[in-house]
């Protein structure tokens, strides 16, 4: 798996891409070295991607805080990131500001509320920008509107720290990923709860340890698909895909079925992503993987490409430096990986880049030896 590394001047621990209107390519990414004694500062930063490298184009200084997650709107004037159990909103122009800007704007909410240790782990913006999603300590899924970051929705607690939260394309549902062992997803109209998927009882068929599984990251396809990685503190992880079908006539709760379930990695997952049928998962080891909804989750590569954990991951749709459809990674050491996407057409993407070549050059042999035997 060909990949392209860009060097940053601090550790990453959330990453955007977008792709602006005249092609190019832009991250926004947040990281930092945390305290001052570092000598490394805290930032959120907005720059290009190309062939020269990463060209920062905003940068804002967060001084002591370090953030733990940011999200984009898909209109791109709405940034909103974690520090600590406070969510902060920027704003700014990054589709089409030259260059673009980048503000605060208004004042920071609280939103983890964990008694001892309060902190947020993730946030995500749904579709059509007007709500923001965030998950914490504390194991409440909540839901800002995003024009003020007031409180939406607050949804029923999970039993551990939120890990991962995402929204369906169209919106109507968000989900969450939970140490408990859970994935829950939520009517983002009331806030309750539509459905509940256990990864410990995702698939008979699959060898599931007895140590406690911990849900790692959740991500939809679409609306009817579902993604959920888990692992245990140590150990294996195993990815789960789950279809979600309108409940029987008298029941709350969405039907749900487990397609797959299988191990994807030999350590747990750190951060994951998925678009296009295609879900990628990046380990604490550095490796990152890319697997296949489409044929039954067949793994399509896996390659190390970071030092330390892999924290991050983001779907590049390509630009006018490299058309290539890409996985962005980040990490702590300091560098954001490009990795191109291969193909994902199961058996018929594998015949026609494999097997046809092989079976040309077969046949060019033949035909050579029929030849000279005549």
């Amino acid at each position: 798996m060909a990949a392209a590394y860009y060097q940053v001047n601090a550790p990453i621990f959330g990453l955007v891409h977008v792709l602006r209107p005249d092609g190019r390519c832009v991250v926004a990414y947040i990281g930092g070295g945390g305290s001052s004694k570092t000598g490394v500062g805290n930032r959120v930063e907005i720059a290009e991607t190309g062939t020269e490298g990463l060209k920062a184009l905003a940068t804002y200084d967060t001084g002591q805080e370090l953030g733990a997650s940011l999200a984009v709107s898909r209109d791109g004037k709405l940034l909103v990131a974690c520090f600590g159990p406070k969510l902060r909103a920027f704003s700014t122009d990054c589709l089409r500001g030259e260059p673009p800007t980048l503000s605060v704007r208004g004042s920071d909410v609280a939103a983890d509320f964990h008694p001892k240790e309060p902190s947020l782990n993730c946030c995500r913006v749904a579709p059509g920008d007007a709500l923001v999603a965030t998950g914490g300590d504390d194991g409440k899924l909540r839901l800002w509107n995003a024009a003020t970051l007031t409180k939406a929705q607050e949804c029923e607690a999970h039993g551990g720290p939120i890990t991962d939260v995402d929204f369906a394309s169209s919106g109507v549902l968000a989900c969450s990923a939970s140490k408990d062992g859970t994935c829950c997803v939520w009517s983002v109209a009331t806030g309750a709860k539509v459905a509940c998927l256990d990864a410990a009882k995702a698939n008979p068929r699959v060898v599931v340890p007895t140590a406690r599984l911990m849900c790692r990251g959740c991500k939809f396809d679409g609306d009817a698909k579902l993604y959920s990685v888990c692992s245990s503190t140590r150990g294996p992880a195993y990815l789960s895909t789950w279809t979600l079908a309108p409940p029987a006539k008298g029941v709350a709760l969405l039907e749900a079925t487990n397609d797959f379930a299988h191990k994807v990695s030999k350590y747990p997952v750190s951060s994951m992503t998925a678009a296009r049928g295609v879900i990628a998962l990046g380990d604490v080891d550095g490796t990152v993987s890319l697997v296949s909804a489409k044929s039954g989750g067949r793994k399509l590569v896996a390659k190390k490409h970071h030092d330390l954990p892999v924290t991050a991951l983001a779907w590049r749709e390509g630009g006018q430096d490299d058309p290539r459809f890409a996985i962005l990674s980040a990490s702590a050491d300091y560098k954001i990986a490009a990795l191109a996407v291969p193909t994902t057409e199961g058996s018929g993407g594998l015949f026609f880049t494999v097997l046809v070549p092989i079976l040309m050059t077969l046949l060019a042999v033949l035909l050579a030896f029929l030849f000279k035997e005549e």
